[in-house]
């Protein structure tokens, strides 16, 4: 009998977020220097990020108390899911 523990979460592209709600980073896809920036402004696996907003060329986020703005492409490289518990802080 096999024990499996572990839940699957289904992850998505950030973009596809709802405005205002929290999601928890599972996984960055993008190549090159991209990933390395991402993951020094905290965008890494398991950290907490809100949608902010949507504008024209992108998306507005709130990731460790500072607002920032992603592009289309990158916001569908940035794998999340959903926050069960909505009121947990984004630092």
């Amino acid at each position: 009998m096999q024990n499996n523990s572990t839940k699957e979460v289904n992850s998505f592209p950030l973009l596809f977020g709802k405005e205002g709600l929290k999601y928890q980073v599972d996984k960055v896809i993008v190549k090159d220097a991209t990933t390395k920036h991402l993951m020094e402004i905290g965008f890494v696996k398991n950290s907490i990020v809100e949608l902010v907003s949507r504008e024209k060329n992108g998306i507005i986020v709130k990731l460790l108390g500072s607002k920032l703005a992603l592009d289309y492409k990158v916001a569908q490289k940035i794998y999340v899911h959903e926050l069960k518990l909505q009121n947990i802080e984004t630092l």
